[in-house]
């Protein structure tokens, strides 16, 4: 794995030194994941109401879509802004495509006759023994081709939800809208949900891009092999996540690296805060039209991860959890983990703290829209220095492999 990924600056070599085996394989790892990319950039997927919190339909505001976002070029330096790439393309047909959906980057066309054939179970047959071309124009003469297609390009049928699934979860977002009306509560603002959004399609297209292994999803003890699969494919998702927010890519290259390679580990914690029920991470997942998440039990962790350690994570987490956040809770505090200016090697402050400080306002605006009581936003802002001295101690243990 070392051996396949790209040479190491020698800033990036001086960070490895006098450190553990362990403490170097694991950052030289994530400067691998960080590393800028040969291709072009890909732009932030745009807003649908498929990838929409429930929250967000509840806010009464008019929406509008996410701005494609600028990105530096490799060289970081902002005078030189490259023009936004190409609109994403449907797999499928040809069309325009907004984000991934199911597994695969589709058009809203595709992605809602995938969604009927999976529900409605549907059985087709091609007369020309499945040799037809789907494009824009024709991808409505051949259904049995068409539903080929989509599976071809990655798109699983284990994802679509029953329509009694989709009833309940209509349910559930009609109730709280229900109970907030008349009663005062500040609506969120236009630019609010715009943001909000963004950190759900960013969830969700990090998580499409490096879904877990098929191997991984069974409720039997886990060797270690499978947890470092687990941890390492985690570590791609949230390096995913990260380079599809605007604020992210507002930062100079060289930077970027910095912040995704000293927050991942924390950044893992806090993904794990929102799982964790006890004596197991469930299968829960974050809003958005993510991929399934294996299950994951603490006695295999426990194998793992020695004590006093393990005792002093379980308290962080336990903790966590007692403060009820839901899931966008926990992507607003990813981007505030993510985006912290005190971080080591950083040189340009201003421009981290100021992205910072704005997602510290819509966790603040987000949680009084939300009615919870006020304490709770201070005492999730008093996680994160926890989170940090834990994610410290973790990189200077040693894994019982």
């Amino acid at each position: 794995l070392l051996q396949q990924g790209p040479q190491l600056t020698s800033t990036q070599q001086m960070t490895l030194h006098e450190t553990s085996p362990q403490q170097a394989f694991f950052r030289q790892f994530v400067l691998q994941q960080t590393a800028p990319k040969q291709t072009s950039p890909q732009p932030s997927p745009l807003q649908h109401p498929a990838l929409q919190p429930s929250i967000l339909r509840q806010s009464g505001v008019q929406q509008q879509p996410i701005q494609q976002q600028q990105l530096l070029p490799a060289s970081g330096e902002p005078s030189q802004r490259l023009p936004c790439p190409a609109a994403r393309v449907c797999g499928v047909c040809g069309d325009r495509a907004k984000s991934y959906h199911f597994g695969g980057i589709s058009c809203d066309s595709c992605k809602a006759f995938f969604r009927r054939s999976v529900q409605n179970e549907a059985r087709f047959t091609c007369p020309y023994q499945g040799r037809c071309h789907i494009t824009l124009t024709s991808r409505k003469s051949c259904q049995a081709c068409r539903f080929a297609k989509c599976l071809s390009i990655g798109m699983e049928a284990s994802w679509v939800m029953s329509e009694q699934e989709r009833r309940a979860r209509m349910q559930q977002r009609q109730a709280p809208q229900a109970a907030r009306t008349g009663d005062g509560t500040k609506p969120l603002t236009s630019e609010d949900v715009l943001l909000l959004e963004e950190l759900v399609n960013a969830h969700t297209t990090g998580c499409a891009m490096a879904p877990f292994a098929e191997r991984l999803f069974h409720d039997h003890d886990r060797s270690r092999t499978e947890l470092l699969d687990l941890f390492f494919t985690l570590i791609h998702q949230l390096s995913g996540f990260a380079q599809e927010l605007d604020a992210f890519c507002r930062v100079p290259e060289p930077h970027r690296q910095v912040l995704l390679r000293t927050s991942v580990l924390e950044l893992c914690f806090l993904r794990s805060a929102f799982t964790f029920d006890g004596d197991r991470w469930s299968s829960r997942t974050l809003p958005g039209d993510g991929p399934p998440v294996p299950a994951l039990r603490t006695a295999d962790v426990e194998r793992l991860v020695q004590e006093p350690l393990w005792s002093k994570h379980r308290d962080f987490l336990v903790a966590t959890r007692r403060l009820k956040p839901d899931g966008m809770t926990l992507l607003l505090l990813s981007a505030i983990t993510l985006l912290c200016p005190d971080r080591a090697g950083l040189e340009d402050l201003d421009i981290v703290s100021k992205e910072q400080e704005k997602y510290c306002a819509l966790l603040r605006r987000y949680l009084e829209w939300r009615k919870v009581p006020q304490l709770v936003y201070a005492k999730l802002l008093m996680r994160l220095p926890e989170l940090r001295e834990l994610a410290d101690a973790h990189t200077d243990s040693d894994l019982t492999l």
